[in-house]
């Protein structure tokens, strides 16, 4: 069954009790967890804990070394609360939010994903910016139309003016992303799309951007009950 990418579905209390251990990072940190929780939102730990297909799966151990052990530690806190590492900083928590969309996409985890993006567009409402830094990764960790490009080139190109663009490339943006933010630009202003502030990005419909197993929407904003 594909992981869930709404609240609403729930294992059953059987699958839990087992535990596996995912080993992190170069330096090898070490994490347990509960095999039927992960499993249930991790199409990639399912996989590979399929105790008649992959190594994994018998001996209980999944190594990880290209993970950062940090952003491993928040998803952790997320498998178990379902809490995001939102805090009430002067700056903003996008850096942070989009290395978890990353992670849920490489570990195939939509809930994650989904409630991640959520809340970079909720930051870009309370701070007024958009993730503009967060670009360079976004691009080399990203297909053309996965969601969290998509969001962001969408913003992005709402609240810029033509005449910012040639300095992205001077930041670090990769060409493609120079190329896409002017397209985009270019578009919304012969559409004549209004320029997006706080209340419009309020009422963006997020489901477009959502990574959602086939015929599913989201019925209202994904938050765990």
């Amino acid at each position: 069954m594909a992981p869930p990418s709404t609240v609403g579905r729930y294992f059953t209390p059987e699958t839990l009790g087992v535990t596996f251990r995912v080993i992190i990072g170069a330096k090898q940190e070490s994490f347990d967890l509960d095999r039927g929780t992960a499993c249930f939102y991790s199409g990639y730990f399912e996989a590979a804990l399929k105790k008649d297909s992959f190594k994994e799966g018998k001996d209980g151990i999944v190594k990880l070394e290209e993970e950062d052990v940090t952003i491993f530690r928040h998803f952790v806190k997320w498998l178990y609360s379902g809490q995001l590492p939102i805090t009430p900083v002067k700056g903003d928590n996008f850096d942070v939010l989009c290395d978890l969309w990353l992670l849920g996409d490489r570990r195939n985890v939509p809930l994650l994903q989904n409630q991640a993006l959520d809340a970079i567009r909720d930051e870009t409402v309370r701070t007024c910016s958009v993730p503009n830094r967060c670009i360079p990764k976004i691009y080399a960790n990203t297909m053309e139309k996965a969601g969290l490009r998509c969001f962001v080139m969408h913003i992005v190109a709402l609240t810029m003016i033509p005449t910012n663009i040639a300095g992205n490339r001077k930041a670090g943006w990769p060409e493609e992303a120079v190329w896409d933010v002017f397209g985009a630009v270019v578009h919304a202003q012969h559409s004549k799309l209004p320029a997006l502030n706080g209340s419009g990005l309020a009422k963006i419909d997020m489901c477009v951007y959502h990574t959602h197993e086939a015929g599913v929407k989201c019925l209202d904003k994904l938050e765990w009950t």
